[in-house]
């Protein structure tokens, strides 16, 4: 179970997930799936070892994950969160770690839950910028010129002798 100083934050967290279609569930992880980016999950603790990172913990109030990062930024980012912040986890995969025999994230990056919608913005923006670009270089008529000849091809071959 979920051991988080601040009721606070966990009650907020169940606010925030009672709106999302499926509860996040991090056990997910040992079936070696990512979390996905929309699930918000609770900042549990963050590991050092002589003030060094080693890992943080994520929960969805029920169960924990843990995380490791070779992205020096992030690993001041989580160190400076408080146990408690409601996260979002950024390009997690899926590792096994031989140390502690169990799947573990492997994060790029993470933003809050007040960051999230932004950032969902921001992806829209640069996802639009990107199709409009590959439409001005042709590519998405040559692409369209290919599925209506290939969609013109016959699609079954007939042998008679």
């Amino acid at each position: 179970m979920l051991s988080v100083d601040t009721p606070h934050a966990l009650q907020l967290y169940r606010l925030v997930i009672s709106h999302l279609s499926d509860e996040p569930d991090v056990a997910i992880v040992q079936s070696r799936q990512p979390v996905p980016e929309e699930w918000p999950l609770i900042l549990q603790e963050t590991a050092t070892l002589r003030g060094q990172f080693q890992h943080f913990l994520v929960s969805d109030g029920k169960r924990a994950v843990q995380c490791v990062t070779a992205v020096p930024d992030l690993q001041r980012k989580v160190m400076n969160m408080e146990a408690g912040a409601i996260i979002h986890l950024i390009g997690a995969e899926v590792r096994f770690d031989d140390a502690t025999r169990t799947y573990i994230l492997d994060v790029q990056d993470t933003c809050t839950l007040k960051e999230f919608d932004t950032r969902l913005k921001q992806r829209e923006r640069e996802q639009a910028e990107r199709l409009a670009w590959m439409k001005a270089q042709g590519y998405l008529d040559d692409a369209a010129e290919l599925g209506a000849s290939s969609a013109s091809a016959p699609s079954s071959v007939s042998l008679s002798s």
